[in-house]
């Protein structure tokens, strides 16, 4: 198990090549998931067997059934989930995940350390460390909600790979360290945790343990660009306005603007019947577009606003900063992250008007400067 008296493990430079390892081992699920299997199991058993003895004229007293059909499957999830609660301490008192960045830029490489701390000697089948990136999509679809999960990277090493004949690897008391690499897809979408998109990455690794729970234990790797351009969007996607509503709301904005800029536009309210409006707030923010079995849905969520009082019928002047720390945009396959300017006024007795533009915001200052849509 390396050298003697170090403890330590390495192999080809910390990465297996892939015709080196075994198949890569397949996904196996949690203590929690396999106790609700369990207790699924206990009640369809329980479940026939009352259906059983009924059709021999021994029925059970309803007192038996009721407390044997919800008594042993919750007894035998609770117990499930209170065991996978402790596995997960156990992990992390004897085994240590480190990642060489914590953030990482797509196309670059993200190596992992897994340092094993045994005060006994232990015996295990194998380890594994996996990478795993998920889109994952939530939209609205009346009274539920219809979600979409699209894997964005799932990639397993093995830097100590299961022994032929079931045999099982001995390591001895002391500390053994083990490297895994993994390169990240140069398209890879960056980390998002929005309300309708989550973009998420994981490093796992996994300590399959003869006669013992198994060592599970995973870390947040973030996905950032060095730099980025936010995409502009379409027409169509600029022009969000209630038709139901007597006001209606025209923006000017910049075209681009710098992180940690300014944003100095108009917002133009025509009111042809004259209808009280009470405020006018514009607010700049990320504008979330997600689809997902058939349906879509966009959701804008504000970072800075402002309030502007409306007056006659000349167009009234805002001003908003951008922060320089903000969610990085990007265009996935089934969602997208924008940047825009909405303006929302407050209409009495009437439907409120809407009116959204897309911005293009860069990482960099850029020497185009700003135009005006």
């Amino acid at each position: 198990m390396g050298e003697p008296g170090a403890g330590q493990r390495q192999l080809n430079g910390g990465v297996i090549s892939p015709g080196a390892i075994p198949p890569p081992l397949a996904r196996r699920l949690s203590l929690g998931e396999w106790s609700l299997i369990a207790a699924l199991a206990v009640l369809v058993a329980f479940g026939a067997s009352w259906a059983v003895l009924a059709y021999l004229a021994f029925p059970l007293s309803p007192g038996v059934f009721v407390g044997g059909f919800c008594g042993l499957p919750l007894l035998i999830f609770f117990g499930g989930v209170a065991l996978a609660s402790r596995a997960r301490r156990v992990a992390e008192r004897h085994v240590r995940l480190t990642l060489s960045k914590a953030t990482v830029a797509p196309g670059e490489e993200v190596a992992a350390t897994v340092t094993l701390q045994l005060d006994r000697p232990v015996r295990i089948r194998s380890l594994s460390v996996r990478c795993r990136g998920t889109e994952n999509v939530h939209v609205s679809a009346g009274e539920t909600d219809v979600s979409e999960t699209r894997t964005i990277l799932d990639t397993e090493r093995t830097p100590l790979p299961s022994l032929p004949g079931r045999n099982a690897h001995l390591l001895q008391p002391g500390s053994h360290a083990f490297r895994a690499a993994f390169r990240l897809p140069s398209d890879a979408p960056p980390s998002h945790a929005g309300i309708l998109v989550i973009v998420e990455y994981e490093v796992e690794v996994h300590v399959d343990i003869v006669r013992a729970l198994d060592f599970v234990l995973d870390r947040t790797v973030r996905v950032a660009a060095p730099t980025w351009v936010s995409p502009a969007a379409s027409t169509e996607e600029d022009a969000e306005k209630r038709s139901a509503s007597p006001v209606s709301l025209r923006l000017e904005v910049p075209e681009e603007v710098p992180v940690g800029g300014r944003i100095q536009g108009r917002v133009l309210v025509e009111n042809p019947e004259g209808k009280p409006v009470r405020k006018v707030t514009v607010s700049f923010g990320h504008l979330e577009a997600a689809r997902a079995k058939g349906r879509s849905e966009r959701r804008f969520i504000p970072i800075a606003t402002t309030t502007v009082r409306p007056g006659g019928t000349e167009p009234l002047p805002f001003q908003l900063e951008v922060p320089r720390k903000l969610p990085q945009p990007y265009q996935g396959r089934s969602a997208s992250v924008r940047f825009a300017v909405q303006a929302r006024a407050d209409v009495a007795i009437a439907v409120d008007a809407f009116a959204t533009r897309t911005i293009v915001v860069r990482s960099q200052p850029s020497a185009a400067g700003q135009k005006t849509k």
